[in-house]
């Protein structure tokens, strides 16, 4: 790890007195991998360490190039850090998760806590997952895409366009753009790129973050804030400082000490709790809830009429096959694409559209091209999804590598005409069989581009055990 910067060394030293030379220790020792698992596709694991405040979260003996793994693609686990998904925490104390709840994840790429909120919120809430920059959003697209849940809406807009829409959420979720001081042990440009000056204009950006979409945030609604530094500025301070301009309620957890996180203060009372690397297994990581005071907590859309997107007529969905559970999704038309969106939420989506860059809503279907149903390539890997409606072809780690680096594989099991690629029983994507050849449909931009070499000798060294899926 790279020297670190003088002024940060002298004020995490005045922070923790007698414990910065174990903090300073711990930033010399490897950082912990951890894994949640998607719990719409996977029952349970074995045989590793499971991380304490996330039910679905483990960590590994080593990090693999998970690259080479085959369910990472088809979205049966997602990789994060650990101390992140203490947003559990802040889930199950502070928000009512049975209720149906529209939330915003407004600083989401590349999708960890989007995809940890979609697992945590009730099967009937909505998540809108925003990112203001353009090349960080397709990411995040592509992994809610994988995670597989319906009731997702990707946008990419900046947080002032949000400002159009009062009293819009139950929940907003701002994981904040900061100095990234908790990084330090795990991302040598983190240090690199770290001033006492770039602190303060993360501090600016932050507070101007938290005004524009204070709006947003319905009464009785709450903020979870959150970042990866120790910076009182970014953190507790800044916590403080707004809540007490906006007349909000600062939330607290009970018993914080069984998870050894450390409890914050400004003006007199807890405002936040910090992760330490010398205290838990993870990385540096601040969080806070604050709730807004008022009595009117209704949800109320107001229609508005979209050009981009409309309810699929009859005669477009009339030769589509069962292609999800229950009756509570409805199809839409977005171009020439059909996307399955909560039709509970239909009113919720025009509203949003009106007002930011919707990028994906639902879960995209296909296309009806010259009367025939063409897939895409988000049906497979939905947790909704019927596949048992389609034939099937399960293949070996070797052929489904070959598949999702687009690369030929052995198709001689398939079926003429559509076929769902599996691999251990977890959809992945599709293939179109045509006499002795297969048109592989694994969207281009998410194809494994390394050596098959490279990638099997990997995948001998992988320390996930295998998954019991819910298919198995």
């Amino acid at each position: 790890m790279s020297i670190l910067p003088a002024s940060f060394t002298a004020r995490m030293q005045q922070q923790l007195g007698d414990h910065f030379a174990a903090f300073e220790h711990s930033l010399q020792l490897p950082s912990p991998t951890s894994i949640r698992i998607n719990s719409s596709k996977v029952k349970s694991i074995d045989s590793l360490e499971a991380v304490p405040w996330a039910k679905n979260a483990f960590y590994l003996p080593q990090r693999p190039l998970f690259t080479a793994d085959p369910l990472l693609h088809a979205g049966a686990y997602y990789v994060q850090e650990a101390s992140s998904m203490c947003l559990e925490l802040a889930i199950n104390q502070w928000i009512d998760s049975n209720k149906a709840l529209l939330a915003l994840d407004l600083c989401a790429a590349p999708g960890g806590k989007s995809t940890h909120l979609r697992s945590l919120l009730s099967p009937d809430s909505c998540l809108v997952s925003n990112e203001v920059i353009k090349s960080r959003s397709h990411i995040l697209q592509e992994n809610l895409s994988k995670w597989g849940h319906t009731n997702s809406v990707v946008s990419q807009s900046d947080a002032s366009r949000f400002k159009g829409l009062p009293s819009f959420f139950d929940l907003i979720v701002m994981d904040a753009p900061c100095s990234g001081e908790g990084l330090f042990r795990k991302d040598e440009e983190a240090i690199k790129e770290w001033s006492e000056v770039n602190c303060r204009l993360c501090e600016g950006r932050q507070m101007r973050i938290l005004e524009d979409i204070l709006p947003a945030l319905k009464d009785g609604g709450t903020i979870i804030y959150s970042t990866c530094t120790y910076n009182p500025f970014e953190n507790e301070l800044l916590v403080e400082k707004f809540a007490k301009a906006n007349n909000l309620e600062i939330l607290q957890l009970d018993s914080p000490d069984i998870h050894q996180l450390t409890p914050k203060e400004a003006g007199g009372e807890i405002v936040g709790y910090q992760c330490y690397p010398h205290k838990i297994k993870g990385e540096g990581f601040f969080f806070a809830g604050l709730r807004k005071i008022g009595t009117d907590e209704s949800n109320s859309f107001g229609k508005v009429k979209q050009n981009w997107i409309s309810k699929a007529s009859k005669k477009a969905t009339e030769s589509l096959p069962v292609l999800f559970d229950g009756d509570d999704l409805g199809f839409y038309t977005i171009g020439n694409e059909l996307t399955a969106f909560p039709q509970y939420w239909e009113d919720a989506l025009y509203q949003l559209a009106a007002q930011v860059k919707v990028l994906q809503a639902g879960c995209p279907v296909g296309a009806i091209i010259h009367g025939k149903f063409n897939p895409a390539a988000e049906l497979a890997l939905s947790s909704r999804f019927l596949h048992k409606n389609f034939p099937s072809l399960e293949l070996d780690l070797e052929n489904t590598l070959a598949f999702l680096s687009r690369q030929d594989f052995d198709h001689s099991e398939a079926e003429n005409g559509w076929n769902l690629i599996s691999y251990q029983q977890i959809p992945l994507g599709w293939i179109k069989k045509i006499g002795n050849r297969a048109n592989n449909y694994w969207p281009t931009n998410w194809r494994i581009r390394m050596g098959m070499d490279e990638l099997l000798e990997a995948s001998k060294n992988n320390p996930i055990p295998k998954l019991q899926t819910i298919l198995s």
